[in-house]
């Protein structure tokens, strides 16, 4: 649906979502925060959304990316 959308629908976009909505419901997905020293721009950003060690949204990068923080920073 990003795609379909008015407004920009970026990683944090989606994330910021796809967690809210599974916080909702009862999960105790996380958002993590990622940075990588970029080739151009001198540090690229990155979110992705985990579910007990599991990557639901953003892994194709993830791996790529240095976690430096999550929220909520523990679990329920």
């Amino acid at each position: 649906m990003s795609v379909r959308v008015p407004w920009r629908a970026m990683c944090f976009e989606r994330g910021l979502a796809v967690q809210w909505m599974l916080r909702r419901r009862g999960y105790d997905a996380k958002l993590v925060y990622g940075a990588r020293l970029g080739e151009e721009a001198g540090l690229d950003a990155h979110v992705w959304v985990t579910l007990e060690d599991r990557i639901l949204i953003g892994g194709e990068q993830a791996s790529s990316f240095r976690s430096l923080a999550t929220h909520p920073e523990w679990s329920r």
